[in-house]
């Protein structure tokens, strides 16, 4: 893989032992770099890494002692632009096996990753999902404080034909997110119904949508969160000029800002909408009556 940083998250246990990490550039020999120390009293969470010329490399660990635990391997093209993606479950698993794992083990190795961006999705039973979300908060805000994080309610499965069992688990994501201030996407209601599903190829079965579901899913945050406008400036400058508000904020092409206001942050109305490329807009206009709440959203032109 082209990276020119490498590395491994691995758990240093009671039957660990020291062990190889060894490079192979370009296909070529296998060199060793570094001996590591997979021992511990109690299972801890470890991550090392290598900075390296950048090249394609191989990762190879060979066990000197011990039986070693490696959780997967880390590399990095560090200066290229992109999305670097981790997942932290595997199909099948419930959110009680990902926070059953100790704190000591997850924390460290989250703490290395040090997202930009969390996104919290899952089709959970409703036990104990308050306090295993409230779980995922606190190991967040310790090792990650800096991250975003967006929580996103699910589709509709086959079991809601006679339960509520993907409302209320959404009800439950969407309090979580209000709680600590985090992004909350709702898909239900953009889906329509579990039917409305089936009948436009969007389920691959009782639960999992299809890529033509996942695509139709993916094009409503892609706009709704701005992910088209990465990178854009979204900051907003208000100043009050008599009994006036002055806004201004930068714009860029291909995208068109819509300021908008809420006195409840449920309900925005429009205040003013434009399209201007790569230069500062600047507007004023008169502030509700009461306390009010600004935001700037972006849609592609």
């Amino acid at each position: 893989m082209a990276c020119d940083v490498a590395g491994i998250f691995y758990v240093a246990q009671p039957q660990g032992g020291q062990f190889n990490f060894s490079i192979s550039t370009n296909g070529g020999p296998w060199t060793p770099h570094l001996v590591l120390d997979g021992y511990n009293v109690t299972a801890v969470g470890r991550y090392t890494n290598v900075a390296l010329p950048q090249n394609n490399y191989r990762i190879r660990l060979d066990s000197i002692a011990g039986t070693n635990y490696v959780i997967g391997r880390h590399q990095v093209l560090s200066h290229s632009g992109g999305v670097n993606a981790t997942f932290v479950d595997y199909p099948g698993i419930s959110l009680g096996q990902v926070t059953n794992v100790p704190l000591a083990i997850r924390q460290p190795i989250f703490a290395a990753l040090n997202p930009d961006l969390i996104i919290w999705h899952m089709k959970e039973p409703l036990t104990a999902l308050t306090s295993r979300m409230e779980e995922n908060e606190r190991w967040w805000s310790n090792s990650a404080p800096n991250t975003a994080v967006l929580y996103i309610g699910t589709p509709w499965g086959d079991y809601d034909t006679n339960t509520t069992q993907t409302i209320d688990g959404n009800v439950i994501a969407r309090n979580i997110a209000l709680n600590h201030h985090r992004a909350y996407v709702d898909l239900m209601q953009p889906t329509v119904s579990y039917s409305w599903l089936l009948t436009n190829g969007f389920m691959a079965d009782g639960v999992h949508l299809t890529s033509a579901g996942g695509l139709y899913c993916a094009s409503i945050m892609w706009d709704d969160l701005g992910f088209f406008a990465l990178g854009l400036d979204k900051k907003i400058s208000l100043a009050k000029t008599g009994s006036q508000i002055n806004l201004s904020y930068n714009t860029s092409t291909g995208a068109v800002y819509r300021l908008e206001v809420s006195t409840n942050l449920q309900t925005w109305s429009a205040v003013v909408t434009n399209s201007v490329g790569n230069a500062l807009f600047s507007t004023n206009f008169i502030p509700p009556t009461t306390p009010a709440y600004y935001r700037l959203g972006l849609r592609p032109n």
